[in-house]
């Protein structure tokens, strides 16, 4: 009896081998038992095998008569490292091609009450044992989410295999169902559009990066570039951050050296915000940006138009692109008809075709009304004596009264280490004590900047240089530059300058 895998190998074999046909088309799915068909007999499912240790960890079946929401139920309920306090499910030596772009799929879920910090999905090419593993992140609990890896296969591998498991100290659990593996045809450009979304929502396979104070995206069928609909994000307040994203931009495999052209056609209504499109170089493990790219739509009111730029190369050991679009304050953005497709013009013509930088912007003075509504002081070199002077007449010494504590406090505070990098892929604890450290240290320099600018004391500039000496003294390529972490990077420089 022939095996479902040989099967499986010669389909594809057929598909490569006729005249040039795109693997865009209909493809079998690679998956031995990709729904777990027999999961109410036997566990592990036919062609699976059990990841770490069954007994308190538990894998079962779940909502077996209900086709929309059967699964398995993977259950991490060991704190502890090694085999026992781990689970999952794996499938080897599926036969695959070399030199191959590969996209393995499946649909998970959250489970109420539990985490799923901990939980991964990898794809392991062999023999070379190079894979790509990324953290399931934050699942919702009423509604399956595709998780996808895309990967080109090395010049010698013969096979894969499959691991969708926890690890470590943590007990993670969740839903799975639907495990797919497929070729796919490895585009060297790419179109967005959102002609084929529901509207309301956010398109299919975009998620919520950050949302904010009234912040609103979703797919408008009432505005669009070409077609009837396209991308709306918006805004009510200077506070309100809307930030979408789809990570990373499917069926698309950059080329590390390559400069990409990309494209958007934007329109907006009262805009008043911090407005970009990223793309983002992102490594296989998913826990470093390499490099990032803007594209700034203008702030106001503007019918479409069409904003692009070249990317710089594509720097070593990129495996995908992740595409963001941020709007920081009010107002309404429409974005439509994105594209990312190989720059085949010379780079003397980049710089013409590049949105030009903004100048530093010019500070008018402050009118009076807005001074009533708004103390402020703006402060130059020539009012330093005089501010000094203020610092001890009311309301002056109050405010500072209460700042200064906390740069005393810096002197007695020990220096913290550069934090390290994600070691799977972004985790959110970790992400957490990333930001608590450039916390710390932003919050020290600009009390230690403003407590010397006040009293010109010169223990407080010292006590100040030390803390940058810090943060120079970090990688300006690691965990705190802005292309690995924009947060951490963005508070830090802000501090320092």
């Amino acid at each position: 009896m022939i095996s479902s895998r040989f099967c499986s190998l010669c389909t594809l074999v057929l598909v490569l081998l006729f005249a040039g046909l795109s693997l865009a088309g209909s493809v079998e799915n690679m998956v031995e038992n990709p729904t777990f068909a027999d999961a109410d007999r036997a566990m592990p499912p036919t062609g699976w095998a059990i990841y770490g240790t069954l007994g308190e960890n538990t894998i079962t079946l779940v909502n077996a008569d209900d086709p929309e929401e059967r699964a398995l139920h993977i259950a991490d309920k060991v704190a502890a490292s090694g085999a026992p306090g781990e689970i999952g499910l794996v499938q080897r030596y599926i036969p695959v091609l070399p030199n191959q772009t590969y996209r393995l799929s499946a649909h998970v879920k959250a489970v109420p009450g539990a985490t799923t910090d901990g939980a991964y999905f990898q794809l392991r090419f062999l023999p070379s044992g190079e894979r790509i593993d990324i953290p399931l992140g934050n699942l919702s609990t009423t509604a399956f989410s595709e998780i996808a890896i895309e990967g080109k296969s090395p010049a010698d591998t013969t096979s894969v295999v499959i691991y969708i498991h926890t690890l470590g100290l943590k007990t993670p659990q969740f839903l799975l169902r639907d495990v797919t593996l497929v070729p796919i045809q490895a585009n060297d450009s790419v179109t967005i559009g959102f002609e084929a979304d529901q509207a309301g929502v956010l398109p299919e396979r975009w998620v919520w990066v950050t949302q904010r104070d009234g912040a609103a995206a979703g797919v408008d069928d009432q505005v669009a570039h070409s077609g009837r609909q396209s991308l709306r994000l918006s805004g009510t307040s200077a506070g309100t951050v809307t930030r979408v994203g789809t990570n990373p931009i499917r069926n698309f495999i950059p080329e590390v050296g390559k400069r990409y052209l990309v494209k958007a056609w934007v329109r907006s209504e009262n805009l008043a915000a911090d407005t970009w499109i990223k793309i983002e170089s992102v490594n296989k493990q998913r826990n470093k940006v390499l490099d990032a790219f803007f594209l700034r739509p203008m702030n106001d009111t503007h019918d479409w138009y069409l904003v692009q730029g070249v990317t710089p190369p594509i720097p070593d050991e990129t495996a995908e692109l992740w595409l963001n679009i941020n709007v920081s304050g009010s107002g309404v953005l429409w974005v439509d008809d994105i594209t990312v497709e190989p720059w085949t013009g010379i780079d003397t013509d980049v710089a013409a075709l590049n949105q030009s930088l903004s100048t530093l912007p010019q500070t008018p003075p402050l009118l009076i009304d807005h001074r009533a509504k708004h103390p402020s002081i703006l402060v130059g070199p020539d009012d330093v004596d005089a501010l000094r002077a203020l610092r001890r007449t009311s309301p002056y010494y109050i405010l500072i009264s209460t700042l200064l504590p906390t740069a005393e406090a810096a002197f007695f505070t020990p220096l913290p280490d550069e934090p390290e990098p994600y070691p799977n892929g972004w985790d959110v604890n970790q992400w957490r004590e990333m930001r608590q450290v450039a916390t710390l240290v932003s919050n020290n320099l600009e009390a230690l900047g403003f407590a010397y600018l006040v009293t010109g004391q010169e223990r407080y500039a010292q006590e100040a240089k030390r803390w940058i000496k810090l943060v120079c003294s970090w990688d300006v390529n690691g965990t705190t530059s802005s292309t690995y972490h924009d947060d951490l990077g963005r508070w830090l420089l802000s501090s320092m300058s």
